[in-house]
This record gives C-alpha cells, sequence and structure tokens, in this order.
C-alpha cells in the first residue's frame, strides 16, 4: 500500500494545507478580526472539531487576578457558538488550577478526552459539552498572548 494513501497522510495533508488557507486569511485582510474569522473558518473546515476559539490572557482590573477571556469562536454548526457567554469572560487561570498557565506559558499544549483531566478541568470543560479538546498557546514576540482550543463535543478523540 502506497504510504501516501493512508488515512493519517491524507488527515496530516489536509491540515496542513487549512493552515496555510488560514496564514492567507490573515495575511489577505486588512481588518484583523476578519482575517482571524476566515482563519477560525479555514482550520474548522479539514478538523474533526466542533469548535475553534481564541482566547486573550489579560489582568483583571478589580482582582488583579491573571485571566482569560474568549475573543474569537467559530463552530461547524453542530453546536452552538459560545462567543457571547459572560462564562467565558474574565475567568481567572486560578479556576483550572495552575496547570493550564504552567503547561501554556512553557509552549506546551494541553490535550486529551476531559474524562482523564483533572476533575476540577472536567467540570468546566463538561459544562461546555466538551469531550475532548487541544490547546496551544499563543505567543505575540516573546509574550505568551494566549491560546487557541479546538474542541470535539460529539467524540472522545485522541490527538495525534
Amino acid at each position: 500500500m502506497d504510504d501516501q494513501s493512508t488515512p493519517a497522510r491524507r488527515q496530516r495533508d489536509e491540515l496542513l494545507y487549512s493552515v496555510a488557507e488560514a496564514s492567507n486569511a490573515l495575511l489577505r485582510h486588512t481588518d484583523i478580526d476578519k482575517g482571524i474569522q476566515a482563519a477560525l473558518a479555514a482550520l474548522i473546515t479539514v478538523s474533526t472539531v466542533d469548535r475553534v476559539y481564541i482566547f486573550q490572557n489579560h489582568e483583571d482590573p478589580q482582582t488583579g487576578l491573571l485571566c482569560v477571556s474568549q475573543r474569537y469562536a467559530w463552530t461547524s454548526g453542530a453546536v452552538h457558538a459560545q462567543i457571547d457567554s459572560p462564562h467565558l469572560q474574565n475567568v481567572p487561570y486560578a479556576l483550572f488550577g495552575p496547570r493550564w498557565y504552567d503547561l501554556l506559558s512553557s509552549n506546551q499544549m494541553i490535550s486529551g478526552r476531559v474524562r482523564d483531566f483533572p476533575h476540577s478541568e472536567q467540570k468546566i470543560l463538561a459544562a461546555q459539552s466538551i469531550l475532548s479538546i487541544v490547546v496551544a498557546p499563543i505567543w505575540a514576540g516573546n509574550h505568551f498572548w494566549g491560546f487557541i482550543g479546538f474542541d470535539n463535543c460529539h467524540a472522545e478523540q485522541l490527538w495525534s
């Protein structure tokens, strides 16, 4: 069997193509918000996820805690977008426990089936109907800016 025709290779090639399309969308649009939305749409079209989103780090002006807020989201249409949810704004990293900030700020990804995550994380993610997730840090120069996440709400997916 030709290695080029394996499902894993096809999936990888499709993902690389969508990343290239997402990059082009960011470069094409002079309006950064439209560029990001187009990029997220390109990423979700070939992925096996239901939702893709971007969260930005910031300090809560009232508490001084390091928080994240959802800035962008795109869905496959199989789940509801949560961009307007107040529960996804000003979320302290401490709510997840130290693991998320420690891993992401060390340029590591978080991925897996939600049922395999620590209980405190399961509770937060299950409330959003997430069965499996992959989250990758976003860096702006040398600054940990936030993260991009991909949710599967219909199947427990092991990420490769």
